[in-house]
């Protein structure tokens, strides 16, 4: 992938997921998410997470694919700001730090600030 991002993908279908991962799948879209899912190696996990079991994420998303198959027209899902400034800060730390980690440049640094450390520069 072009930017480098690692995404991971939970699905509460195992069904799908076993078809995504079978060498048996014949369907032409199932092997199209494949060979996106394939030229992503290493960018994209997936995981399979038990429905109804109270996690967060996986409960907004029914909801709002319930939604979906009601309305049958296309509509914004509203996100809090507090919950995309903490995503964002997560993000932001995890690349700095990979970039940190990997990084040739900046030794001189490493002796005051080990770490990226998102405290340092908020203010």
């Amino acid at each position: 992938m072009e930017n480098g991002f690692k995404i991971h993908i939970y699905s509460d279908s195992l069904s799908s997921i076993q078809a995504f991962r079978s060498y048996k799948s014949k369907p032409n879209f199932i092997l199209k998410i494949k060979e996106k899912l394939s030229s992503a190696s290493g960018y994209v996990g997936l995981s399979w997470l038990k429905a109804h079991a109270g996690n967060t994420g996986n409960e907004t998303a029914d909801h709002f694919a319930k939604l979906a198959t009601e309305i049958r027209n296309g509509f914004e899902i509203p996100v809090p700001y507090s919950f995309l400034k903490k995503n964002i800060k997560r993000d932001l730390l995890n690349n700095w730090n990979l970039s940190w980690r990997d990084s040739e440049t900046g030794k001189r640094v490493e002796d005051f600030l080990p770490i990226p450390d998102l405290d340092f520069i908020d203010t």
